[in-house]
């Protein structure tokens, strides 16, 4: 008995068991048939020009509804577009290094115009830049606590080479020509308030004892701070 494969292939029709395959159907891109019997038909959407940009995918069009988009395209950075469909080439300004310092923004580079700041630099003080692009360094001179005494210049420290200078010192040391506790209220001299200083008050803890006072018999307290004056008749 004859079967169907001893049947003559019918002109062209590379699937005679199916009829949805022959010559004079179109090919279908994508499903995996060779619907029209062609091998020079396309069958992929990867070997269709989608964009008319001259590239299929299968050519390497990373975005073939896109025709700005295919191997060919300079490289745009920084518009989150792959624009020439190669992964090597970088997107983002982050990714280049335009300073030439080996270091891109991506890497760290804070300042990717000026290649002496980038994270292999040493922090140089006081000139204002972050030149080692790490913000826990210290730049200012006045962030530093230069004499070790807990407290730097812009915590308050009113002389940061002395270290017993500081905010809060208590007590101060009075007479000593020195702000200790760096708070001006603090008196260093004139303890009492009266206008006189340790070097003409007698008795600077007490405001009713000074050369302007008049001096008071008997009570034994030299209240002129005047010992020719006599204090008693």
């Amino acid at each position: 008995m004859m079967t169907v494969m001893d049947l003559p292939r019918s002109r062209g029709d590379c699937d005679d068991a199916n009829p949805a395959v022959n010559p004079s159907i179109a090919e279908i891109p994508g499903n995996g048939i060779d619907d029209d019997c062609s091998s020079a038909t396309s069958d992929s959407l990867l070997d269709i020009d989608n964009d008319g940009d001259g590239f299929t995918g299968n050519q390497g069009d990373c975005d073939d509804a896109n025709p700005a988009v295919n191997p060919s395209i300079a490289e745009i950075p920084g518009n989150g577009i792959d624009d020439d469909c190669s992964s090597a080439t970088p997107d983002s300004l982050l990714d280049i290094d335009n300073d030439g310092d080996g270091f891109t923004g991506n890497q760290g580079d804070c300042d990717d115009a000026n290649p002496a700041v980038n994270p292999s630099i040493a922090e140089i003080p006081d000139n204002g830049i972050d030149d080692d692009c790490n913000t826990t360094t210290l730049d200012t001179d006045p962030d530093i606590d230069n004499d070790g005494d807990g407290f730097t210049e812009n915590q308050g420290d009113c002389d940061d080479t002395d270290s017993q200078v500081y905010p809060g010192k208590f007590p101060p040391i009075p007479y000593n020509g020195k702000d200790d506790d760096c708070n001006p209220l603090t008196p260093d001299d004139d303890l009492d308030g009266d206008g006189y200083g340790i070097a003409t008050d007698c008795f600077d803890l007490n405001p009713n004892v000074n050369p302007g006072m008049t001096e008071i018999l008997n009570n034994w307290i030299d209240d002129d701070c005047n010992p020719l004056t006599p204090d008693v008749p």
